[in-house]
C-alpha cells in the first residue's frame, strides 16, 4: 500500500511543491517499482486487481496513474484479453516531445534551442572519446564498415543514418543523462527543420564528417572530436537559417 500519498517519496521528504494527487502517487509508486525491479521495455506489469491492493486507491485512481504513465511513454497499454499494461522504453523522441510543452510555455525560441544542442553534443562527443567503452567503440566501428553501401538519395534512409551516427556517439558518452538530453534536442530541433534537409549532392560529405567524427572518437582524440562536431553542426545551422529565414526567431512548439 502507499503509505503517503501526497508527495513525500520513501526517504521522507516533500517531492514537489505542490500536494500529489493520489493518482500522481500511485504513478510514481509503479516507475519506482518498475525501476527498483530492473524491468525492461516490454515487460508486463501487475494486473490491475493486483494494483488495487498493491497501491490503494480505487480503480479509477488507478487507472489514471496509467494514463498518466503512458502518455509520457513510460509504458504501453495494450488492449484486448491478453492485454494489460507493458514497461515503455527509454526513448529521447518522447523525451524531447515532453519538453516542447515547457518551451512553448517558456516562450523558447529555435534560437535557444540550437545554442542547447551546440553546446550538449559537442561534450558528449568529447565525453566519448575519453570514456572508449569497449562495447560502444565496437558498435561505433561496425557503423563505419557498415553504412558505406547506404543510398543517400532517399531522404528516410539519410536521415536514419544520421540519426543513427549521432545516438551511437552520444550514447558512447557514458552519462545518461547527457545521452538522453542530447537526442531529445537533436530530435525537437531535426523536426523543425525537414524542409532543410541536406540536398543529395551534399550528403556524402556530411556521410565524410562523420566517419572523420568517428575516428577520432575511437582514436580517443576527445578535443578534435568536440571541435569537428561543434563545426559541423554550426555547418547545418548555417544551411538551415539560409533555407528557412526566420528560423531563428520561431517559438518552440508543442510536437
Amino acid at each position: 500500500m502507499l503509505v503517503d500519498s501526497v508527495g513525500t517519496n520513501r526517504a521522507g521528504f516533500d517531492s514537489s511543491r505542490r500536494k500529489m494527487k493520489l493518482s500522481e502517487a500511485i504513478a510514481a509508486q509503479i516507475l519506482d517499482d518498475i525501476a527498483r525491479r530492473g524491468m525492461t521495455e516490454g515487460q508486463p506489469l501487475m494486473s490491475e486487481a493486483a494494483m488495487l491492493e498493491t497501491y490503494g486507491g480505487g480503480r479509477a485512481s488507478v487507472r489514471e496513474a496509467l494514463r498518466i504513465l503512458e502518455t509520457n511513454g513510460l509504458v504501453n497499454i495494450k488492449a484486448g484479453p491478453r492485454g494489460g499494461a507493458v514497461v515503455g522504453r527509454v526513448d529521447p523522441v518522447q523525451f524531447g516531445r515532453s519538453a516542447t510543452r515547457y518551451f512553448q510555455l517558456g516562450g523558447a525560441t529555435v534560437r535557444e534551442l540550437i545554442e542547447a544542442r551546440l553546446i550538449l553534443e559537442p561534450a558528449t562527443t568529447g565525453l566519448a572519446a575519453k570514456r572508449r567503452d569497449p562495447a560502444s567503440m565496437e558498435r561505433l566501428r561496425g557503423w563505419l564498415e557498415n553504412h558505406h553501401d547506404r543510398p543517400t538519395g532517399d531522404d528516410a534512409t539519410y536521415l536514419s543514418e544520421s540519426f543513427e551516427f549521432h545516438s551511437i556517439v552520444s550514447g558512447m558518452s557514458g552519462n545518461m543523462v547527457l545521452d538522453l538530453i542530447t537526442l531529445a534536442m537533436k530530435d525537437v530541433f531535426t523536426s523543425r527543420v525537414k524542409s532543410a534537409v541536406y540536398p543529395p549532392n551534399a550528403r556524402r560529405r556530411v556521410r565524410a564528417v562523420h566517419e572523420e567524427i568517428a575516428q577520432l572518437v575511437l582514436d580517443g582524440d576527445a578535443e578534435g572530436a568536440e571541435r569537428l562536431m561543434r563545426e559541423h553542426l554550426e555547418e547545418y545551422v548555417r544551411y538551415a537559417t539560409r533555407r528557412l529565414p526566420g528560423l531563428l526567431e520561431d517559438k518552440v512548439s508543442w510536437q
